[in-house]
């Protein structure tokens, strides 16, 4: 991306809307209210995209919001924090685009999320299945483990 004047935090895979107009991404910047905010920018032309623009105080904490994924239904981010609103370490949040601004997240919740670190999160086709990783107990694997869930 080019005018890109905020730091992107880690190995970074922008969500983008279903048009590929717009590109949403977690990162630390000037005018963001916390270690890592989302931001969306859009796209000028094939070769260039707008400055990135803060998602705001509605969906961004002082604390950190990763983990990007753009449902199939093109209108609804779930995304990662460890923000006030969370069971424990990192929890699975969503917010919906409607009438140009994104809804207050909501928190998916017990099962999905748990005192231990949940996410990121992808959703199958459907819209109704949820594939993300933990670091609860009874996995398989080492650290980070995956599990699915219906909802």
């Amino acid at each position: 991306m080019e005018n890109l004047s905020i730091l992107l935090i880690g190995k970074v895979a922008p969500a983008y809307l279903p048009t590929e107009k717009h590109s949403i991404l977690p990162a630390k910047g000037k005018g963001g209210f916390g270690h890592s905010d989302i931001w969306m920018s859009t796209k000028i032309n094939n070769k260039e995209w707008s400055k990135p623009v803060n998602l705001g105080s509605t969906v961004n904490t002082p604390y950190d919001e990763v983990g990007l994924f753009m449902a199939p239904d093109g209108k609804t981010l779930f995304f990662c924090s460890n923000g006030p609103n969370s069971m424990g370490s990192y929890d699975i949040f969503k917010t919906t685009y409607e009438n140009g601004q994104w809804t207050t997240p909501v928190n998916l919740g017990y099962p999905i999320n748990t005192e231990f670190s949940d996410g990121p999160v992808s959703i199958d086709a459907t819209g109704r299945i949820a594939y993300f990783s933990s670091d609860r107990p009874g996995g398989c694997g080492r650290k980070r483990h995956l599990h699915g869930r219906y909802f």
